[in-house]
């Protein structure tokens, strides 16, 4: 008999009977059950509230508070200015009089290969929704001031942008894994566990998926860096919980036929 069929026969010959605690805070922990080793389904493992709808705002201003401090330490007298932003600052940006660095989030995602993630068993033994995996796409762009509408005012205004673009791409280079220890939050309310950590990835956008982002805007091109921000559990704020097992009795049943 091959092992496959002897599995499909004990498969069919054990009765397992199961008994559930309807208390989704039960602390019983007789539990048999096989957990996933994915680290978002790890992740919350606790009753604790973690990973809220905060999480995206949380990203934005801690890519923020990285590029400003580095800019600060490598170009201490330059006044350079790092913000969030969107299109509709863009053409302002455009005769700016201080060097200006924007972070524009341009897409967020659900990412696809953690989409159907197990659910996620919590301490008590009792199981919930996975979290939503998500990705956050940023356009970085170095902003140039132009003192007057010449080719030697661009060329310098271009040589700066130049110089930023390289602060930007060593400053992101340097936390390309950022800890929880560097996740700005409010520390009254916290949204973050302290095992969590977000990656910073440099992405090789096509030119034609710049120019689209420019179009919409009806702006001029400008040489930018897009970064990639994954994978970000964002927590559900409702929980369909299904309660613990407690007990479970296996008995053997022999006599059935091989089939």
């Amino acid at each position: 008999m091959t092992m496959g069929r002897w599995c499909s026969m004990l498969l069919h010959q054990i009765r397992i009977t199961v008994s559930f605690d309807g208390d989704p805070d039960s602390r019983y922990r007789r539990i048999l059950a096989c957990r996933s080793c994915d680290a978002l389904t790890r992740r919350g493992s606790s009753l604790t509230t973690v990973a809220t709808w905060e999480v995206i705002e949380s990203v934005g201003r801690t890519l923020v508070r990285i590029l400003q401090t580095h800019v600060d330490t490598v170009l201490p007298l330059a006044g350079v200015k790092v913000q969030l932003a969107t299109t509709k600052l863009f053409k302002q940006l455009e005769t700016t009089t201080t060097p200006v660095i924007t972070v524009f989030l341009y897409r967020a995602m659900e990412n696809g290969e953690m989409r159907n993630s197990p659910r996620r068993s919590l301490s008590d033994g009792s199981t919930t929704r996975p979290f939503l995996p998500l990705e956050l796409c940023y356009l970085v762009t170095p902003w140039g001031v132009r003192i007057a509408d010449t080719s030697l005012a661009d060329a310098q205004a271009a040589q700066e942008e130049h110089r930023l673009l390289g602060v930007a791409l060593q400053a992101f280079y340097d936390h390309s894994e950022i800890g929880r220890a560097e996740l700005v939050e409010d520390p009254a309310l916290p949204i973050w566990e302290s095992a969590d950590s977000v990656q910073l990835i440099l992405e090789s956008l096509p030119v034609e998926d710049h120019y689209r982002i420019w179009d919409s805007g009806e702006l001029d091109y400008r040489v930018s860096l897009t970064y990639r921000v994954r994978v970000l559990g964002l927590e559900p704020s409702r929980r369909d919980l299904s309660p613990p097992v407690l007990e479970a009795d296996y008995s053997w049943q022999p006599g059935l036929e091989d089939r």
